[in-house]
Parts: C-alpha cells; sequence; structure tokens
C-alpha cells in the first residue's frame, strides 16, 4: 500500500498557487491539509516523526539559552525586520547569511527543480540532496501576490513529488521539514509531513521583530526560536544520514512513531492502515495488529490520536461490555491523548440503512446511558457513527456498543466543542462551549428510538 504522493505535471508554481486566484481550485486538484481551505487540516504531525514535538520541547525548556552570538545575530535579524527594502531580492541578500549562521548553510534552488523556492537547507548523504528546511520570502506583508505561509507549503508539495532524487528516500519515511516563512517584519515556523497525504502544522504564530521597546529581550526571544529549531534540524540530519532508502513504499514508513507501550515496551503495534480520520481536525485513527505478553498471536486493535478523552467513562462500559476493551491510554506531544482499544468486528449504525433501530441495540444504549449516569458521566455525542453492532449471547438481534469518548466528562462541568455540526439537528441546550449534561443525552437516546438522529 502507498499514499497519494504524484502530483501533474500541470500543477501550477508554489508561487501561482498560493495566490487568492488559484489556491481554492489547486486546495481541490492537489489537496493538502494546511488548513485552508476549510476541513484540510490533518493530525499533528507530531503523530509521524518525533521532532516537532521536540521543537516546543525546547521552546519550554529554560534552560536552552541563545548563546552570546545566537543573540547578536537574531538582533541583526530584527534590523533586518524593520528596515524597508526596494525589492525581495535586497531583503534576502540580507538574509541569507543571517540565517545561514542561526540555522546552517541556506542555499538557492538547484536548476533540475523546475521551481525557484527563495531559499533550502539540505542534508547530504552519500546519493541524495534531502531539504529539511524550506524557506519562502515576501518583502513585506502584502506584497508578492500570495502568503509566503501558504506558498512555502505548496513548495514542499512540489519538492517531495516532483523530484525523481528523492523518490527512494520518499519510500521510506514521511518526509519530514521545516517550513520557514517570512513577510516584512514578521517569520512563522510550520512542520511538514507526507503521511497520507501532505500535512503542514504551525509550530508558532507569525512571530514579530519590529516596535518591540525593548529590543534586546525579543532578540533573546527570536534567539530561542532559532536555536530550538537549529537543534530539531540537527535532529533531521542525523535521521536522514541513517535513513536507508527504499525502492518501493511500504505502509510502515509513514505509520505513526506510536508503536510501543507498557514496561519495557513489551505491546508491539503494527499498523495495517493509512489514517481512518483524514482531514478530522483533532483527531486521528489507525487499524493495527497487537502483539504481547498474555496475547496469542496478534490482534487487531484501533489506535487513536485525539485532543482530548475520557479513558474513565470509556473504561466504565468496557467492563460490562457496552464498549470496546480499552486496552491502554497515556498522553502523547504535548496536549494530544493516544488510546489502544478492541477493534470491533460489528456494523458502524452510519453506514448502515437508514432504519429503526433494534430494541437489543436501544436497550444496550440505554444501559450505557444509566450507567454512566449513575457516576455522573454525561456521554455527549450519542449519534449513529458512534454506536457499533454487536452480537449478544447468540441472538439474532444485534445488540451495540459505544465508541468515541473524546467528547463524554462530567455532567454540568464538561464542554461541548466549539465546532458542532451545523448540519446535526442537536437538542435543545446542546451548544459548542456549553456544559454538557444528563437530559442531553437522554434526548439523543429519545431521537435515537424515534429515528431521528
Amino acid at each position: 500500500m502507498c499514499r497519494k504522493q504524484a502530483i501533474s505535471a500541470e500543477a501550477l508554481s508554489p508561487a501561482t498557487a498560493a495566490t487568492i486566484k488559484w489556491l481554492a481550485s489547486e486546495q481541490t486538484n492537489y489537496p493538502m491539509s494546511i488548513g485552508r481551505v476549510v476541513a484540510t487540516v490533518g493530525c499533528t504531525i507530531s503523530v509521524y516523526h518525533p521532532v516537532f514535538s521536540q521543537f516546543q520541547t525546547h521552546m519550554e525548556n529554560a534552560e536552552l539559552i541563545p548563546t552570546p552570538d545566537q543573540a547578536r545575530k537574531a538582533h541583526k535579524l530584527l534590523d533586518i525586520g524593520q528596515t524597508v527594502y526596494a525589492t525581495e531580492d535586497d531583503r534576502l541578500a540580507e538574509l541569507y547569511p543571517i540565517l545561514s549562521h542561526l540555522l546552517y548553510p541556506v542555499e538557492g534552488p538547484p536548476s533540475y527543480l523546475g521551481f525557484e523556492p527563495d531559499g533550502l537547507i539540505f542534508v547530504r548523504t552519500q546519493n541524495d540532496a534531502i531539504p529539511i528546511l524550506v524557506l519562502e520570502t515576501k518583502n513585506e506583508i502584502g506584497t508578492g501576490g500570495c502568503d509566503p505561509e501558504v506558498q512555502c507549503a505548496f513548495s514542499y508539495q512540489k519538492l517531495w513529488s516532483h523530484d525523481t532524487r528523492l523518490s527512494k528516500v520518499r519510500n521510506a519515511c514521511c518526509c519530514p521539514s521545516f517550513l520557514l516563512s517570512m513577510a516584512g517584519h514578521k517569520f512563522t515556523i510550520h512542520g511538514a509531513v507526507l503521511a497520507e497525504g501532505f500535512i503542514t502544522e504551525p509550530l508558532t504564530e507569525g512571530i514579530g521583530m519590529a516596535g518591540f521597546s525593548n529590543k534586546s529581550a525579543r532578540a533573546e526571544k527570536v534567539a530561542k526560536y532559532f536555536a530550538a529549531l537549529q537543534k530539531c534540524l540537527q535532529t533531521l540530519s542525523d535521521y536522514y544520514m541513517t535513513l536507508k532508502p527504499r525502492d518501493d513504499c511500504e505502509l510502515a514508513s509513514f505509520s505513526p512513531e506510536f508503536r510501543k507501550y507498557g514496561e519495557n515496551s513489551q505491546f508491539n503495534l503494527t499498523y495495517t492502515s493509512a489514517n481512518l480520520l483524514p482531514g478530522r481536525n483533532g483527531r486521528a485513527m489507525f487499524n493495527a495488529l497487537l502483539k504481547g505478553p498474555g496475547i496469542s498471536g496478534r490482534v487487531a486493535v484501533k489506535v487513536k490520536f485525539t485532543t482530548r478523552y475520557c479513558p474513565e467513562a470509556h473504561e466504565l462500559l468496557a467492563k460490562k461490555g457496552l464498549a470496546p476493551k480499552l486496552l491502554h491510554w497515556e498522553s502523547f506531544s504535548g496536549k494530544w491523548k493516544v488510546v489502544v482499544m478492541d477493534s470491533l468486528p460489528g456494523d458502524n449504525m452510519a453506514t448502515m440503512p437508514q432504519q429503526p433501530i433494534p430494541k437489543r441495540a436501544l436497550k444496550d444504549l440505554e444501559d450505557a446511558l444509566t450507567l454512566l449516569h449513575s457516576k455522573d458521566w454525561v456521554y455527549g455525542d450519542l449519534r449513529r457513527p458512534n454506536i457499533i453492532t454487536c452480537t449478544r449471547d447468540g441472538a439474532v438481534e444485534p445488540g451495540a456498543m459505544l465508541v468515541d469518548f473524546d467528547w463524554a466528562g462530567k455532567h454540568g462541568k464538561q464542554t461541548y466543542p466549539l465546532g458542532l455540526s451545523e448540519h446535526v439537528k442537536w437538542p435543545n441546550g446542546v451548544r459548542g462551549g456549553e456544559r454538557m449534561k444528563k437530559e442531553h443525552d437522554i434526548a439523543m437516546f429519545d431521537m435515537l428510538c424515534m429515528n431521528k438522529m
């Protein structure tokens, strides 16, 4: 199995594709998860490579203090940001030596690319020149016809999909790179990977370099961003230097990095699918096979990455056979959670013909809500996509289990996600940001009983 990675030769150049005239159509023809347009946001790229969470760790590390030389160079970078240049080339001429000192040597685009990113940092292995950072700049905010952040994403896409010299490297990994976009006095750092598709994620807000009364303090802050980025570029360099290129592409090359857990990492995961929830903001899920102590052979599991989860509610129902067995959960890459659970053989009710839910299944759902509510938990999202059919005691009529405990939480304390779908007929009182209540669960259950949910 291989991901979608071929981009047509007819695709526009990054500088053109990123313009307001063409952005929407290019995202239709050659989509990337870059947050433009709506619903093109992937899961955190830290799922695929740890270097991106390392960047955040470096930024939060109080012991990472830029050297005086790094601070001086960052002070000079602030001078460049504050200066008004006649042309973008004039700005680039000043930026190149400073960025090369703060990071690693920044080079112009090689002639074989067929398009011209403003700068590249390569790691050179025995056979390949691998881009670990892509630079795009605009002379000032609003000049150049497009957003340099979007252009930088298109440049990354074009680099990794068009350069045939990188095909064997591309087959062997998720192609992690950093993106540095600059416009006048601001810069932004993104990370990028090629998993089931191209995904970029901002690692910083837009960082200003002008107008600060304490310029030295600001230079120290900017220096830390580049010190953290330099460390991560070294990590990527080491990674690519030891990577073994492949003639063919296999799923393991772009599967999540989370592959072991438990004491002494005795449980091992082998992923058997790409992301089952592509484009879903705040979550990703994969099929996998689990091997470890107490397991005969390998068992099918689901591995989920999400920004919020309620393992207590999940485990409460799982013990009564009203949810899949919860095998493991832990914090992952900052605010993310990773959850490992049994993979159920039944059907998702959202994929079944729209017809009344069987009485046995409704009884299971009612029992699940009763149990949750007895412990002051609210499920929150009782809809068909979160219900899986199951066989109960050889009965002909199917029962049901609840899956997806992302929303679940304490009655009157947990809140609904802000981005509730406008296409769902929610019960009264269910709105983004509002507190979740047991009566909302009951109202959703009544709507299911009437085949209205």
